[in-house]
């Protein structure tokens, strides 16, 4: 397949005016998501946040009708009344398919479709300006054709190996500091342990749920033995981390070990789990950071936000995943680049679907 161009990008959008001027002119008389799970609750988020105004979920699955999340309701296509519906659904259905499935002539765009077109001048502000090198460029275009076309057919062409220890500056040396924000059962740990090969200053990795931290600690303890690891050069935490110190109840699934999220998902689970949060700047005041990686679900931007002190003071490597909300990538390198304008940032993908997306930072 031929590599995207930018000139691809601007000719697809071009071809998608008319349906996408169709979609916002109906905005205002309302909106329905279609697809009430993580992804769907994120983009929820960003357009509460954006003063839009939300109708409904919508949702193919009967039993979820009548529930709310985070007081919208959940109901089916033909029980939709608003202006437009914007699918957020991860590349799982087609607008095709939804058509055929209402009686109204509403306007269906992919939720991503939308978001690409909308803010294509801050992609190519992104891509011009802020991008270090020529790899990111092709990156953030592939990943922006992606979302143009709601498919998955090229994120093959971008994928990296070595997701957080792709490039060499954040690999290099056996000094490091490395902190695991959402280390979730400590593959993130192991993968470092080998790149450093067992030489480094400490490893601290966060991780909030009991069912995750407990297969941590069994790997990080395999670890320790095979590699002769001495004591107290790794701590395990088991804590969420955000902008404010506080506790927090999330809902979990016990028959299986999943990433974490703070959303609000009880229509996925009533079991919940009671866990700690804390700041990086409280956590590390007196410890010097090198290296942070970060995968929590969207709750990066908080993350960066409570530890805003201790990146303006250590100007540690950052490889923050920019995937689960819309905005990120917009609002981490305006945000990053305020507090530590001497930060480079590079872009890398580490999937063959829409997932996995890294933001690297260092100087």
């Amino acid at each position: 397949m031929p590599a995207i161009t930018w000139e691809m990008i601007k000719k697809t959008i071009h071809e998608k005016n008319h349906e996408y001027k169709k979609v916002e002119d109906n905005l205002d008389k309302g909106i329905g998501l279609y697809g009430s799970g993580q992804f769907g609750q994120l983009m929820l988020d960003y357009m509460k946040d954006n003063n839009y105004k939300i109708d409904c979920y919508l949702d193919s699955n009967r039993r979820r009708y009548g529930q709310k999340i985070q007081d919208i309701e959940i109901k089916s296509l033909n029980n939709f009344s608003g202006g437009t519906i914007l699918i957020t659904v991860m590349r799982a259905i087609d607008k095709i398919e939804i058509r055929n499935s209402i009686k109204d002539d509403y306007p269906v765009m992919a939720f991503d479709e939308w978001f690409a077109i909308k803010n294509i001048d801050k992609y190519e502000y992104i891509r011009n300006v802020v991008l270090a090198d020529d790899e990111s460029k092709h990156v953030l275009d592939t990943i922006v054709y992606e979302m143009l076309t709601n498919s998955d057919s090229y994120y093959s062409e971008i994928n990296s190996p070595e997701q957080y220890f792709c490039l060499k500056e954040f690999v290099e040396g056996y000094n490091d500091c490395f902190v695991d924000v959402g280390a979730y059962t400590g593959e993130g740990v192991e993968s470092f342990i080998w790149k450093k090969l067992g030489s480094f200053s400490k490893i601290y990795a966060f991780e909030p749920l009991s069912k995750n931290y407990n297969a941590m600690v069994k790997r990080v303890n395999r670890l320790i033995e095979e590699w002769g690891i001495e004591a107290g050069k790794i701590e395990l935490v088991k804590a969420g981390i955000s902008d404010i110190e506080s506790n927090m109840e999330v809902f979990i699934e016990e028959d299986r070990i999943r990433s974490t999220t703070f959303l609000n998902n009880s229509v996925y689970s009533e079991k919940t789990e009671q866990i700690p949060i804390y700041t990086l700047d409280k956590y590390f005041a007196d410890k010097t950071v090198t290296f942070i990686k970060a995968d929590i679900e969207g709750f990066e931007m908080k993350m960066q936000k409570g530890a805003e002190e201790i990146i303006k003071r250590d100007k540690p490597k950052l490889a923050i995943c920019v995937y689960h909300r819309v905005n990120d990538i917009f609002d981490f390198v305006k945000y990053l680049g305020r507090i530590v304008p001497e930060y480079k940032f590079r872009l890398r993908h580490h999937s063959y679907n829409s997932s996995e997306t890294v933001l690297y930072c260092n100087t």
